[in-house]
């Protein structure tokens, strides 16, 4: 044989051998992606992307690509709303109460591309949500669309939709603490009901069933209490008349997040035992009941809509996922079932507030 084919077909045999070698070393240490990073626990409002301005100025709408997603039966007792923390991102995730179906609601502007603290609207066919300022997303169709509030403080947070759906209740705050406003869906009619820069964003604010009265956490004389307040009275009077349903005498947090569709009870979150954990209260501030007991942090309690189901995230697990319990049998002692099983911080799960699709 010449030996210029030797050479070249001593060439070729070189360069597949150090072409095999670097394959297989790349296959070798190739790794999987890695988790998205979490934030310290619990997940608050503040962990959240930075809301810079008092409202968002996009363009009126925004209408996501389409995707094939698995349908929302009900299965399990309704459907659930929640945030997820995915790579550095707040997302609104949606999924049977059973935990089945899990899919994004993909409501994504600009260079936010998700949302959090979602509220659902009465019929359950729109979502009220942050992410730089107020939006409203439509389920069905995907369009997006801006809640403008022209207001005083940095940050717009906690939307709460009323139950006759003609106010949309939200916190205007600093950072840390601010005041309850109402506003239209369409954005008209803004209303301010406190002037106290004392409500807390970690809770909630909650319609009671009838519309009639909300409920909030704010910070008074070093405590995080519950307070409630008729509606009609704060928007003739700010502030109106309050009335205190917790009153523990101690550095506590009382976190108020979901009021039962009977409107017989309200479930909180609190430490007043030396750990978070879910309690329930009357109206009247009677009859508290501890319902969970577990070393680990369990706290944003949400009703079902029938009242026999309380959802909640908690960290008994190591990760913080979202659990369900029937609220008889957990009072008896019963343990919850967990219905989230992936990477990233869950935070504020909310029912759907009819049981059907």
């Amino acid at each position: 044989m010449p030996k210029s084919i030797q050479r070249t077909l001593l060439f070729l045999m070189l360069s597949l051998a150090l072409i095999a070698g670097c394959s297989s070393g790349t296959q070798a240490t190739k790794q999987p992606p890695a988790p998205p990073a979490a934030t310290s626990f619990p997940p608050t409002a503040t962990e959240a992307p930075p809301t810079p301005s008092d409202t968002p100025i996009p363009s009126p709408t925004f209408t996501p690509t389409p995707t094939s997603l698995p349908p929302l039966t009900g299965s399990g007792g309704g459907v659930i709303a929640f945030t997820l923390l995915s790579r550095n991102n707040w997302y609104i995730q949606l999924m049977n109460a059973d935990g089945s179906s899990q899919q994004r609601l993909d409501v994504g502007y600009k260079s936010y591309k998700g949302g959090y603290e979602p509220g659902w609207s009465p019929d359950g066919m729109k979502i009220v949500y942050q992410n730089n300022g107020l939006w409203i997303a439509d389920i069905a169709s995907g369009e997006v669309s801006p809640l403008p509030a022209k207001v005083t403080n940095r940050y717009v947070v906690k939307p709460a939709w009323s139950p006759d759906g003609e106010w949309i209740a939200f916190l205007n705050e600093d950072g840390f603490r601010g005041d309850i406003y109402l506003v239209k869906p369409d954005g008209s009619d803004l209303k301010r009901l406190t002037d106290s820069a004392d409500i807390s964003r970690d809770g909630n604010l909650v319609w009671s069933p009838d519309g009639k009265q909300l409920a909030f956490s704010a910070e008074r004389e070093g405590n995080i209490e519950i307070y409630v307040m008729g509606v009609q009275e704060a928007i003739k009077t700010i502030n109106g008349r309050q009335r205190q349903l917790t009153d523990t005498k101690a550095p506590t947090r009382n976190l108020v997040t979901s009021w039962s569709a009977d409107g017989s009870r309200l479930a909180f979150s609190s430490d007043r035992d030396g750990n978070t954990e879910i309690y329930l209260v009357n109206p009247d501030g009677s009859n508290v009941l501890r319902l969970t007991n577990n070393a680990a942090f369990d706290a944003a309690p949400a009703w079902s809509p029938d009242g026999k189901q309380i959802a909640f995230i908690s960290n008994r697990d190591g990760e913080t996922e979202i659990y369900a319990v029937n609220v008889e049998d957990a009072l008896q002692g019963a343990e919850a079932r967990r219905l989230t099983d992936m990477p990233g911080e869950k935070a504020g799960p909310t029912w759907k507030p009819v049981l059907s699709p």
